[in-house]
């Protein structure tokens, strides 16, 4: 009788520990990247000393995106965005704006994207086909571009 009880028991705590839907680490993050170069631009790439680099991660716990955006040698920033869909050889247009650094460095965050549903931006993000770019003064169009991909 007690092999009756313990096997029943025991397949049921093995479902359980392989059906646990309360991981404290909640589901993972998605992390992404771009270098940003003035010959990236589209469609006239632009000679330039100014690079930069960023990051986008998402959270899918919030749905919120956080974002750090590194220039260097620019200057007289107007903006910077994240456009799309678009291939490297595209321009695209804005889908989110972010924060215009001031300095060398510029963090945010969002959770609205322009135009587009947050399932679609994160299929355009998966699949390659967003970039960011800094745009200035000198370069309305963009002085710095870069394709965003998934690490």
């Amino acid at each position: 009788m007690r092999k009756s009880v313990f096997v029943p028991l025991l397949i049921a705590a093995v479902g359980l520990a392989a059906c646990d839907d309360d991981d404290p680490t909640g589901p993972e993050q998605e992390t992404f990247t771009a270098t940003l170069t003035g010959a990236a631009e589209r469609p006239n790439p632009v000679t330039t000393d100014a690079t930069g680099t960023a990051t986008l991660v998402f959270n899918p716990s919030t749905s919120t995106f956080s974002y750090t955006l590194n220039v260097s040698n620019i200057t007289a920033m107007t903006g910077a965005h994240i456009h799309g869909p678009a291939s490297v050889n595209e321009p695209a247009g804005i889908l989110v704006p972010l924060t215009t650094p001031t300095g060398a460095s510029v963090t945010g965050t969002f959770t609205s994207i322009t135009g587009v549903t947050l399932s679609t931006f994160l299929s355009h993000l998966r699949g390659g086909m967003t970039y960011v770019n800094v745009h200035t003064e000198a370069n309305g169009a963009g002085e710095i571009r870069g394709q965003l991909t998934q690490q």
